[in-house]
């Protein structure tokens, strides 16, 4: 039976069937970052977890400026920072979410899959 059931057709032909039944279940959700901001909490992390070539800074960045009230200027005077993860960069990103938890700010912690050490 299992010698029968191609691999690499499985997942599209899964796609055509759920889709000839609702297409609402494969298409992803619009990127709202309104109502991600109003179902959030201060306590709790927003996680964006991104395919190839999907990337919300810019999103970000025009929300923060929003959010903020702040027009023009740099990221950190919009009240978000953002921290690349790469070796060495464990106590820049400490102190900004540090500094965010103390002031209200945002840290947007990119590239994470270069330090997953530090999220452990």
């Amino acid at each position: 039976m299992l010698r029968c059931i191609r691999p690499d057709r499985v997942v599209v032909a899964a796609k055509e069937f759920v889709a000839s039944v609702n297409s609402n279940f494969i298409k992803a959700p619009e990127f709202n970052l309104e109502d991600i901001y109003k179902q959030s909490r201060p306590t709790v992390p927003v996680i964006f977890i991104l395919s190839a070539g999907a990337d919300p800074t810019e999103h970000l960045l025009k929300f923060a400026a929003q959010h903020f009230k702040v027009s023009g200027g740099d990221s950190e005077e919009r009240g978000l920072f953002i921290v690349p993860l790469s070796g060495g960069m464990e106590s820049q990103a400490r102190n900004k979410i540090k500094d965010a938890i103390e002031k209200g700010n945002w840290v947007l912690l990119s590239n994470t899959h270069l330090l997953i050490s530090y999220l452990t």
